[in-house]
């Protein structure tokens, strides 16, 4: 006697134990097929992983250098600028007497707006005709405070008796230059040139940081 083979239904299909163990052959061989095919790949980026690794590492350790050169060409930059604006600035009219030619004394390019011209240069006595005009301290101050003086050219002979540096400005409202002289280190003199000025009341100061706070104004008067 024969044993029937096992089998159920679903959905109106049959299926025995010879159809399962068929399908499960059928699978183990696609899968075996598969793995035959696509083994040497499998195997060769397994091996070139770590290569993989290397190369990522390299690429990201050269971005990081191209970014830090770039960082240290702007910073070259950045002082090479730097650099320019100081020298540009060492020959402004705030520069002190006392660094190079004439007696150990450079000749100052002083400032003033359009219409006006002043100059300022350095001397060892005033010439005749000038204003004599004292900067002394501390505290910072001029001598004398208060100018009367005829409207035209007008000549000061700037003399620091004091230990600091000082500058001469003159402007109808302070801290608004019509013409400024050059720097006057301690114990140095410089005649300091105006023209253009019209007659009215001026107000002298020192552009110096915080002189003219401390006292080193003065009054001109023009007539």
């Amino acid at each position: 006697m024969v044993a029937a083979p096992c089998c159920f239904s679903d959905q109106g299909h049959d299926y025995n134990d010879d159809d399962q163990l068929g399908n499960a052959h059928t699978m183990f061989l696609r899968l075996f097929e598969w793995s035959a095919r696509w083994r040497p790949a499998l195997v060769l980026s397994e091996k070139l992983a770590p290569f993989g690794i290397i190369l990522a590492y390299d690429l990201a350790m050269l971005r990081y250098v191209a970014i830090r050169r770039r960082e240290r060409h702007a910073a070259w930059g950045f002082g090479i600028a730097a650099l320019a604006l100081l020298s540009a600035c060492s020959g402004a009219a705030t520069s002190p007497i006392g660094s190079s030619s004439r007696a150990g004394m450079a000749t100052l390019q002083a400032t003033a707006t359009p219409g006006i011209s002043a100059s300022t240069e350095p001397a060892a006595s005033p010439p005749a005709g000038a204003i004599t005009v004292e900067m002394a301290g501390p505290p910072p101050h001029f001598v004398p405070a208060a100018i009367t003086a005829p409207a035209g050219d007008l000549v000061f002979f700037l003399h620091n008796r004091s230990q600091g540096i000082h500058t001469l400005a003159i402007g109808r409202e302070l801290h608004k230059a019509l013409a400024a002289s050059g720097s006057v280190t301690q114990r140095k003199a410089a005649v300091f040139t105006v023209k253009g000025l019209r007659a009215g009341d001026y107000i002298l100061w020192c552009t110096i940081d915080g002189h003219a706070e401390e006292g080193m104004v003065g009054t001109l008067t023009l007539k």
